[in-house]
């Protein structure tokens, strides 16, 4: 399988090489010759957009290539063929997003340090489960500590018998590929979690697809020429299947209050208000407006590494709502949540 998938990306590759040989052909290209140096100091590098930012990925590229990074040899083998797992660096970077995050709005107090001096120079070690735990503290306006951690990949299991505390999942396995976990200092806090999932493939157009009204999909169950049309039906699902996801860890991993997707569009999260909401919390006197108190919800936040400042901000303000309601000390209730004029 992997010999063939290799012999069609040789294919291709040839024939863009052909393709290219014609292009460069065109006169335009007989004043252009080979670059002998990087012109780091030249101001059409520096300013001029569209270099400017490829020129930042050539020098990231570089340097990220100088560490030794166990799962970068397995990411490499995939580049020689036809399948780039571009969704497994997406995936990486936003961990690292949410860490900054958080190291922004919280004081770090142990765990992450994901660099360490190796015989070879440095070396990257991103572990999945507990291992990964980034461990730190927030103080509430009302001066209450709150301990916080962020994990890569934990996986949430039924429990073999009875359990007091509200920990793990009631039904499957779930391994979301971040959890953040918030609890007020102290024995016998209870810990609240909140989750996201990196989903490199959808696209913006989906994402905005993801909360269109049932209203939108009522021809969905129509008959074509008397039979159904599962293609459409198809279709929807698989449109909403991220969606339902954030619904299935909301309600299957015990404790938690809210699930989010991140993918790599142009705009911002946490828009709650119509048109095209993206952001959605569980309480009927949520609907269409936004409000104050955000949990428990489910949504879907934009990130990319070009529009990080305010897309991350989105981010940086749900995690800090987050924070503050535990942090007030009133006991949750699921159906009323922190809502403290609920019904």
């Amino acid at each position: 399988m992997v010999a063939r998938k290799r012999r069609a990306a040789a294919r291709e590759a040839q024939a863009w090489n052909l393709k290219l040989d014609e292009l460069l052909q065109h006169g335009f290209w007989r004043e252009v010759g080979p670059i002998g140096h990087i012109p780091e100091n030249s101001q059409v590098m520096l300013s001029r957009r569209g270099y400017k930012e490829l020129f930042r990925l050539d020098v990231a590229l570089r340097m990220s290539l100088d560490l030794a990074w166990p799962q970068g040899a397995a990411l490499a083998d995939g580049l020689v063929g036809d399948v780039r797992p571009v969704n497994q660096v997406y995936e990486y970077w936003c961990f690292f997003i949410l860490r900054e995050i958080l190291q922004g709005i919280c004081n770090e107090v142990g765990g992450g340090n994901f660099l360490v001096v190796a015989k070879d120079g440095l070396r990257i070690q991103l572990a999945k489960g507990r291992r990964s735990e980034c461990r730190f503290q927030f103080v509430g306006v009302n001066g209450t500590v709150l301990l916080v951690s962020l994990f890569y990949n934990r996986r949430f299991i039924r429990a073999k018998g009875p359990r007091i505390d509200w920990g793990g999942s009631y039904t499957a396995s779930f391994d979301p590929d971040y959890s953040v976990a918030v609890r007020a200092a102290g024995a016998g806090s209870r810990t609240h979690w909140l989750h996201f999932d990196a989903k490199y493939r959808l696209e913006r157009q989906e994402a905005d697809a993801l909360f269109e009204s049932a209203d939108d999909d009522e021809d969905v169950g129509a008959t074509v020429e008397g039979g159904h049309d599962y293609e459409v039906e198809l279709s929807r699902v698989h449109k909403h299947d991220d969606l339902f996801k954030m619904h299935t860890y909301r309600d299957g991993i015990l404790s938690t209050r809210g699930a989010y997707v991140l993918f790599p569009g142009d705009g911002v999260g946490g828009r709650a208000e119509n048109p095209r909401p993206n952001f959605f919390v569980r309480h009927p006197s949520a609907l269409g407006r936004s409000i104050a108190d955000r949990l428990p919800s489910v949504g879907a936040f934009p990130l990319t590494p070009e529009e990080t400042g305010d897309q991350a901000g989105a981010i940086r303000d749900l995690l800090l709502s987050a924070f503050q309601a535990v942090s007030t000390g009133v006991p949750y209730v699921e159906e009323s949540a922190w809502f403290g004029t609920a019904p």
